[in-house]
């Protein structure tokens, strides 16, 4: 949800995770109980201007998909 939010106020929005959330050091650095696990993090950023969404041509679909 924290994401979705972020991205409709502009921002640029990764979510990571992986094997890297459950080693014994990350969680160790993130200072996390054993009974607290990492699910992942959440990269929170700028969106380069000429990479923000805008005005899209509208897709041809009948370009893209058949039926049989």
């Amino acid at each position: 949800m924290l994401s979705l939010l972020l991205d409709e106020a502009g921002w640029g929005v990764i979510w990571r995770t992986g094997d890297p959330t459950r080693k014994k050091k990350v969680a160790k650095a993130h200072k996390l109980t054993k009974n607290e696990k990492l699910m992942g993090w959440l990269y929170v950023g700028g969106i380069p201007e000429k990479t923000k969404p805008g005005k899209k041509d509208r897709l041809n679909l009948e370009k893209h998909l058949t039926s049989l």
